[in-house]
């Protein structure tokens, strides 16, 4: 069950951030309480991303 709950809270959390990106302002200051966090492809991620971004490899499940 805990793996459930962990599979269910990361996926809230990627969509959260995913709604968010819109709204996010064009500059934003990154520092150490800071981070951006980008669950997009490596090859979408090398071709744009916010000043400062990570990006972090994502796994798709099939159910």
């Amino acid at each position: 069950m805990s793996r459930v709950r962990n599979l269910f809270t990361a996926v809230l959390a990627v969509s959260l951030i995913a709604g968010l990106a819109g709204c996010a302002p064009a500059k934003l200051e990154v520092t150490d309480k800071v981070a951006i966090v980008d669950v997009r492809t490596p090859e979408a991620f090398a071709i744009s991303h916010m000043e400062g971004a990570i990006n972090v490899i994502t796994v798709t499940l099939i159910l």
